[in-house]
């Protein structure tokens, strides 16, 4: 079973750069990115010209570039590598000497280059070996032709993916997977097609044809652009001026459609589409990056059969070349239109992240217009804030991806967002019972929550004291009797399996803690990652202590006992789970349903489970986020239960292991 959630990202080389470093921040998120390799500006029109049949990796050394890990000099020294481009003004010497290093490894003849001889003199040898087997494979494919390759501000990433192809006997998608293993990418990269060699077309409205992507991308017309094309061939000087003797679109439409060669969704990409819980349409040069990708043979077949919910189409903030004179809406209407869906029948897009207010004063793409009601072809429409605090037109990774999955959340979830429901068992503490209701009804419950319910455990006297409190509508009270020394576990089943509560908090032990904290710890576990949060008594030195003298001050052989036992459980729940917790025995527990569908859907949940620290042991198993937050906590001379304690330390550590 996959553990994570699955999301797929059809992305360019920039645009979603934001958004994909936030992804990757969350341990919980298992991300795929699939890119078309259809560009040909600069040094890579220059490589795709050396190397006939191969595609253009620039935007997959970008994406690369961005999956490295940053959190050492060699990782950063890895990411100047690939973004590395050679001067304009590099001389025929400095090129051969940098042939030379690349067979011989002599970083002397470097020298000229001087900004890589920097790179290179910081670079581990281990890396620097790795990178000269692809340049080397290149450079021997080079020395084999009639003509030698322009170095002037070429990409030195270009060469090492040149090199890949190459070494992956000319397989453009096994290049990746290549490089993407030697790099330690944290995401899947994924080739759109299965590797046929396309060039992009374009047609605008007026009849202009772009005849290739980087005039796609570039500076134009803000006529808008009409269809876009692939074809097995660029087109030459005859189609070129054929075309521009055409007198009307149709005719030039016509033409190029008779050249246009589809491409057939990759493997790769078509399982990674099946299997996604997410799928996002990310910004970028729409006509060049992105709207290539969805006109590939099968991603409709793919996307009706993907089991995602949520399928969410990030608008652009600015204007690019490419989408001068349109609106959001009408570029929606592009997109559905090459995935074969007009209508939006099958829901190919469910949601759309638009951002119309922006600082700066520059043409906004993401008005809107046609899109001002809540929904659009039965997508529900979001206008946010999600412009970059500083940079001009980029999306705020975190606030887009929060978003996201806010909208994740709402499309998986039939629980009640809003209610919160507290078991307490004070273990025949009745005495407290009285001041810890005084305490519920004081916190400002209808705040965060619509409704909240009290779960006491007790008996039918302390019901009897507990009668005459009036509470108001939002609030409840509700008396349970359950057996055993963990009847904790049980009201943690009856909240998971019988009702639809989002969160559930259980505190259960002989001394006090405070409502209070539950207040800030939903706060915490509802902005996090964390499907649960422990109350750690240990983490206040004065508060432990305290705690133990009130709880054994009277023998002081127990008391040197349960010092010992709290750092020795955890020493052993570490062994044994990987995770150390200061204090694995707190009777303070918050639970987020949103958070669980992991352990729902997994055998483990229907494990008979005896202690509290079992089901910590199962939620740990299947992936889940764990954390610890100081709490309150005060134990009283004379009213705690020594037997009841020893007898559940035992039993939390013997089940730790059996």
């Amino acid at each position: 079973m996959n553990q994570k959630i699955s999301v797929v990202l059809f992305c360019g080389g920039r645009g979603s750069a934001s958004i994909i470093r936030e992804m990757i921040r969350n341990t919980f998120i298992d991300l795929t990115l699939l890119i078309n390799a259809y560009d040909d500006g600069l040094s890579t029109g220059e490589l795709r010209n050396f190397i006939p049949g191969m595609l253009g990796p620039s935007d997959f050394r970008k994406n690369l570039s961005y999956l490295i890990h940053l959190y050492s000099s060699q990782q950063y020294i890895l990411t100047q590598l690939l973004e590395f481009r050679f001067p304009k003004t590099i001389t025929e010497e400095a090129i051969n000497g940098f042939r030379s290093w690349s067979k011989y490894g002599k970083q002397s003849e470097l020298m000229l280059i001087a900004d890589f001889y920097a790179i290179v003199e910081s670079m581990d040898p281990s890396w620097i070996s790795r990178c000269r087997h692809f340049l080397n494979v290149f450079f021997d494919y080079e020395m084999r032709q009639a003509t030698k390759i322009n170095y002037a501000d070429c990409s030195l990433g270009n060469l090492i993916f040149s090199g890949a192809y190459l070494d992956s006997n000319q397989s453009f998608n096994a290049a990746i997977q290549k490089l993407a293993q030697v790099f330690g990418a944290r995401a899947q990269l994924v080739n759109v097609s299965g590797g046929e060699n396309r060039f992009l077309v374009a047609l605008k409205e007026d009849g202009e044809v772009l005849e290739k992507e980087g005039r796609v991308v570039g500076q134009q017309t803000k006529v808008p652009i009409y269809r876009i094309y692939l074809l097995k061939e660029a087109l030459n000087a005859v189609q070129i001026q054929a075309l521009q003797a055409m007198g009307t679109r149709s005719e030039k439409e016509r033409f190029l459609q008779e050249l246009d060669a589809p491409v057939q969704l990759s493997r790769e990409a078509d399982e990674a589409i099946r299997v996604a819980d997410i799928i996002l349409y990310g910004p970028g040069t729409q006509f060049s990056s992105l709207i290539p990708s969805y006109r590939s043979t099968g991603i409709q077949a793919s996307i009706q059969a993907s089991r995602a919910k949520l399928k969410v189409f990030i608008a652009n903030i600015l204007c690019d070349h490419d989408i001068q004179g349109i609106t959001c809406k009408q570029l929606i209407d592009q997109v559905l239109f090459y995935m074969g869906d007009p209508e939006n029948q099958h829901h190919f897009i469910t949601d759309v992240l638009l951002t119309s207010k922006i600082r700066k004063n520059a043409e906004v793409f993401s008005r809107g217009e046609g899109l001002q009601s809540a929904s659009y072809l039965g997508m529900q429409v979001h206008d946010e804030s999600l412009e970059h605090p500083v940079y001009a037109g980029v999306h705020n990774g975190i606030r887009t991806v929060k978003q996201i999955l806010d909208c994740w959340k709402k499309s998986v979830s039939s629980f009640e967002e809003r209610e919160l429901q507290i078991y307490v068992d004070l273990n025949k503490r009745s005495l407290a019972l009285h001041l810890l209701v005084e305490e519920f009804l004081e916190i400002p419950w209808n705040d965060k929550f619509q409704k909240v319910r009290l779960i006491l455990q007790s008996s039918s006297e302390e019901k009897k004291e507990l009668r005459n409190f009036q509470i108001p509508d939002y609030l409840q009270i509700q008396w349970v009797h359950y057996s055993g020394s963990f009847s904790e576990l049980i009201a943690f089943d009856e909240w998971i399996q019988n009702t639809q509560a989002r969160y559930f908090a259980t505190i259960t032990g002989d001394g006090e803690y405070r409502l209070k904290d539950l207040w800030f710890a939903c706060e915490f576990v509802k902005n996090s990652s964390f499907a649960v949060v422990l109350g750690s008594r240990n983490q206040s030195r004065r508060q432990f202590l305290n705690s133990l003298d009130a709880a054994y001050g009277e023998s002081r052989w127990l008391w040197i006992m349960s010092w010992l036992g709290a750092f020795i459980f955890s020493i052993l729940f570490a062994l044994r789970q990987g995770v150390i917790f200061s204090d694995p025995f707190t009777g303070f527990r918050l639970y987020d349903r949103e958070k669980m569908h992991l352990f729902i859907s997994h055998p483990r949940f229907h494990h008979r489970r005896r202690t509290s620290v079992q089901l910590v042991q199962d939620l740990l198993s299947v992936g889940l986020e764990i954390a610890e937050i100081p709490v309150f906590y005060k134990t009283f001379i004379g009213f705690t239960d020594i037997k009841w304690r020893i007898k559940r330390g035992i039993h939390n550590v013997f089940r730790l292991w059996f």
